[in-house]
């Protein structure tokens, strides 16, 4: 178990510390979201341009709503089983 999250770890890591550092990140939301638009990223799905977005400017906030959708009275990491 611990093996798993170690790995989970490794991968989520180097994309959380990009996702700082990219310069389309910045400003106010209206002006990330049309460094991501259609028009600025030609050619690229729908899908494609927000897995960009997320990727390189919201990944930490996908991952904990993520967590908090996907929570189970019966299954938890943060608490033992009782």
């Amino acid at each position: 178990m611990r093996t798993r999250l170690l790995a989970a770890l490794c991968l989520l890591a180097p994309a959380a510390a990009l996702a700082a550092k990219d310069p389309r990140c910045v400003g106010k939301p209206a002006a990330r979201a049309a460094r991501f638009s259609e028009a600025a990223l030609k050619g690229a799905s729908a899908a494609e341009r927000y897995a960009a977005y997320v990727q390189a400017c919201a990944l930490e906030d996908v991952v904990a709503l993520t967590q908090t959708l996907v929570r189970f009275k019966t299954v938890s990491s943060e608490a033992p089983a009782a």
